[in-house]
């Protein structure tokens, strides 16, 4: 039993590796804040350059310490680094294989084979159990299906097909599964895409985490910016933005946040805001100047007219405040 447990952890450390070397993911490099704390295994000492530049690091991941860079391409000959025996492989005068190639090669002999393109690759943060749960659910509708562990991440290919259906098949997979969050790349239709593609899950991931959602499939997040920003520091920050029109409102009369949300609502047609407010449009100008005075900004500068309708949003998102003051 001690040695079938040791074998099945040499093997899971050998996947890591594998698909970490196919998806150009430095060992040393995992990001705190999207996969957990840092990893305390040794790092084999950098990834090495990819032909196709795909490996870059990205997104979240830290760029790789001065030793990885001195390594070149001599790590790329042990994938497993110094904790999972890779085959010696050598090449006798023939030209050497694609990291492509080399991977999925070692993938089909470990009896877990790489989906070929189109592909997506998944990113499950939670609980161990969920992740386990979710990885064996995916994998009994999929034939060919490579899942490894990053840290506190879960990270799977598998066909494209699996966003058929408005990706129904990874909501089931996930259904029931307690704080169990997924990130899910769009269909990869060309080969060496795959770093790309990683990427895209990661900030599906963190999209979905952000906005309370279980799977999130890139390019499927939503319009609206407002989920992300509400956190106290923002909301704060657009209540203080408003606080010189509010405290004037509360202590005179001219409804002048009503007035501005209109206004911007209106897109700066004078005719049209002032009808909403039932008010004539000279006493809009007016208001709209008391505004800018007030604020100590010029409300013909976009980037004002954008902050002041964000702040609008933030603190009334329905504008009952406006709707109640006439509008």
């Amino acid at each position: 039993l001690e040695q079938s447990r040791t074998l099945g952890a040499a093997e899971a450390r050998m996947k890591t590796a594998l698909l970490r070397l196919w998806l150009g993911v430095p060992w040393e490099a995992v990001s705190a804040a999207e996969h957990g704390p840092a990893e305390t295994r040794p790092a084999p000492g950098g990834r090495g350059g990819r032909s196709n530049g795909a490996g870059a690091s990205s997104g979240t991941d830290a760029a790789p310490g001065p030793n990885a860079q001195a390594a070149g391409h001599s790590d790329r000959s042990s994938v497993g680094g110094p904790t999972a025996h890779a085959p010696d492989v050598s090449f006798s005068g023939a030209a050497a294989p694609s990291i492509d190639s080399l991977v999925r090669t070692i993938a089909r002999d470990l009896g877990t084979p790489l989906p070929t393109t189109p592909l997506v690759v998944a990113v499950a943060h939670g609980p161990e159990a969920a992740r386990s749960v979710f990885a064996e659910r995916i994998a009994a509708l999929e034939a060919d299906v490579f899942a490894a562990e990053f840290g506190e991440a879960t990270v799977l290919v598998a066909a494209a097909h699996l966003l058929d259906d408005d990706a129904s098949a990874v909501q089931r997979a996930a259904r029931e599964l307690p704080e169990l969050v997924v990130g899910v790349s769009a269909a990869q239709t060309a080969d060496a895409r795959e770093a790309e593609a990683y990427r895209q899950a990661r900030q599906a991931y963190g999209v979905g985490a952000r906005a309370g959602r279980t799977v999130t499939v890139y390019g499927h997040t939503g319009a609206s910016l407002l989920p992300f920003l509400g956190d106290d520091a923002v909301r704060g920050w657009a209540e203080e933005l408003l606080a010189p029109l509010t405290a004037h409102d509360a202590s005179a009369r001219g409804d002048l946040v009503a007035s501005v949300r209109a206004w911007l609502a209106r897109h700066g047609q004078w005719d049209a805001a002032a009808n909403d407010l039932g008010v004539h449009r000279h006493t809009l100008r007016y208001r709209m100047r008391r505004a800018e005075e007030i604020l100590g900004r010029r409300l013909d500068d976009p980037d004002v007219r954008a902050e002041l309708w964000l702040a609008l949003r933030l603190v009334d998102p329905e504008g009952t405040g406006a709707r109640s003051a006439g509008v």
